[in-house]
């Protein structure tokens, strides 16, 4: 009579499977992962480009000239203690415009294939989108 033994462990094609699996799980956390980082960086350039508006809107009302090229942490305007702030990863301020007898400006941000604009039209209030 044949001895009938006991296996004990998992075979190759187990092993296989399970790390297949697992690297399958990996692979689309990875990608979910790099597209939350995206947007938490548009957000965060959003919440930078909100504070430049307001600046902006308070030194053209001191009828204060925006300061260009923008640098980080430099005067937004001329005269003032407002800064520049400094924008997420590879977000850059682009134009930027603006008019102290007209009270009027325009300041743009891009980065994350996003560009964000916040202006002020003549008689109207400034706003970013």
């Amino acid at each position: 009579m044949p001895q009938v033994t006991q296996q004990k462990g998992f075979t190759l094609m187990e092993l296989l499977t399970v790390i297949a699996i697992i690297g399958i799980l990996a692979s689309i956390t990875v990608a979910s992962l790099s597209s939350v980082r995206a947007r938490s960086r548009i957000s965060n350039a959003k919440s930078s480009m909100e504070t430049v508006r307001a600046a902006a809107a308070l030194c053209l009302f001191r009828s204060q000239v925006l300061t260009t090229p923008p640098v980080a942490n430099a005067e937004i305007c001329t005269g003032s203690n407002l800064n520049w702030p400094k924008l997420p990863g590879a977000w850059v301020y682009g134009a930027v415009s603006s008019n102290v007898s007209a009270q009027t400006f325009s300041i743009t941000a891009t980065g994350d294939s996003t560009t964000i604009t916040c202006a002020k039209a003549a008689g109207a209030e400034a706003a970013c989108s």
